[in-house]
């Protein structure tokens, strides 16, 4: 009886040992913004532009702090704290109501999405790049 229970000890252990080197890390966290679409429309006669932003985490669960930038005349900024799972996605829609239609056809206004802070950001050249956005509105008068 005492060689079983030595041999169940060891067997544990043994298994222990084995689980702690062969352990595989998850991925650090990566969020990566997969698309930026942008929409617009009148509620209660306030013209309001929605800019959505499609997220992807490729490493594991993790909290990120994202944004979206929306430019035409002014600058306006959201941002949004989201937490992800590995290989989850989430699309987050930031709503600017700062915009206003003006007497022409088109208004254009220039969006983008982004995450966090980027060092590399301080060298313009990699910092994102606004997408054009063109809105008819949706309704006149």
């Amino acid at each position: 009886m005492k060689k079983i229970f030595i041999i169940s000890v060891a067997l544990v252990g043994l298994v222990a040992v084995v689980d702690i080197f062969f352990e595989q890390k998850a991925p650090a966290p990566e969020l990566d913004v997969l698309a930026t679409t942008a929409s617009d429309a009148t509620i209660d006669g306030e013209y309001v532009i929605y800019v959505d932003c499609s997220y992807s985490n490729t490493g594991s669960k993790s909290s990120f702090v994202v944004w979206a930038q929306l430019t035409g005349g002014e600058v306006w900024d959201e941002s949004d704290e989201i937490t992800l799972g590995n290989e989850e996605q989430k699309v987050v829609r930031f709503t600017f109501t700062g915009a206003t239609l003006t007497g022409t056809p088109l208004t254009t206004y220039q969006y983008t999405c982004g995450k966090g802070y980027d060092p590399e950001c301080l060298l313009v050249t990699l910092c994102p790049r606004p997408t054009p956005a063109r809105f008819l509105p949706t309704r006149t008068g």
